[in-house]
């Protein structure tokens, strides 16, 4: 909240600092490949199940959420449509590792989500964009998928393989690359804040409207998640928390900066009201699971 204050109090000079959010992406993304091990992908293997589960709410359910949250409640506003649905698509949330923990569940399956669903990002993104969305916005996939190569792809390979071939150089550097992700995320929001301020400075009923849909997006996300994870693995499973907050939890760090460089503030409205509300339904949620554990 307050770098989108920030944001919102100094835009002439916030939104100057446009030209660095694929630098912070870059860097962002690539902490996340240093925290990843092959150990950590071992021990999925040994039980797979929570793994695919997460992957087919992901990249099918989740998408299908975004689609008809757009075909439903903004069918004359396609870019608040395209919004809803780039919030679908957006990578997995670091901080699901969190409520994982929290929650009791599988970190090891949820470091492996999150790198795993990072990594395929740079196609996924705009192909489901493309195919669910290219009759609603305009925007250049090929252009979309060369970015995300070099701002989600590139670095959660070096960070992979810097992890992986000198842990004893990375694992001393890890708080410093935490304090700095954190720098770089208030960047992000900051300038954000800045963009979206002409959109949304009348706070009309238009608005309200959206950050209420918005929450309506997140709550089914998070509740269809936990529907289908408890169907399926069970209510007491180690792997539960880690396909919730895996599959409901964006990184809308990221989802900004693809929404400002290829689509327009518009469309990553609803991605900044959803940063807004995530943590208050992944706290929900939590409350929600702790009950079907009996």
């Amino acid at each position: 909240m307050a770098g989108l204050v920030t944001g919102f109090l100094f835009a002439d000079y916030a939104s100057n600092a446009a030209v660095v959010l694929p630098y912070a992406l870059f860097f962002i993304v690539f902490v996340v490949g240093t925290s990843c091990t092959l150990e950590s992908f071992r021990s999925v293997i040994t039980d797979p199940r929570g793994f695919f589960i997460a992957l087919g709410v992901i990249f099918v359910l989740m998408p299908l959420i975004g689609y008809l949250m757009g075909f439903f409640f903004h069918s004359g506003t396609p870019a608040y449509a395209a919004g809803h649905f780039l919030l679908s698509v957006t990578p997995v949330a670091i901080t699901s590792m969190v409520w994982t923990g929290i929650a009791g569940g599988h970190i090891a399956l949820s470091l492996a989500l999150v790198t795993v669903v990072t990594l395929v990002s740079g196609v996924n993104i705009p192909f489901q964009m493309a195919f669910f969305m290219g009759k609603v916005v305009e925007f250049d996939a090929l252009a979309l998928t060369g970015s995300l190569s070099r701002t989600i792809v590139m670095p959660v390979i070096l960070g992979l393989a810097l992890r992986n071939r000198a842990p004893k150089a990375v694992v001393p550097l890890r708080p410093y690359f935490d304090l700095v992700t954190k720098l770089m995320m208030l960047v992000i929001i900051t300038v954000n804040g800045a963009v979206v301020r002409p959109y949304v400075q009348g706070f009309d009923w238009e608005i309200i409207r959206l950050f209420l849909l918005v929450g309506l997006h997140n709550f089914l996300n998070f509740f269809s998640a936990l529907a289908v994870a408890a169907l399926f693995l069970g209510r007491r499973h180690m792997a539960l928390p880690s396909v919730v907050y895996a599959s409901s939890m964006k990184n809308t760090a990221a989802g900004i900066v693809i929404a400002l460089n290829y689509f327009g503030p518009i469309v990553a409205l609803p991605v900044v009201f959803s940063m807004m509300m995530q943590q208050f339904w992944a706290g929900a949620v939590y409350r929600i699971m702790n009950r079907l554990k009996g």
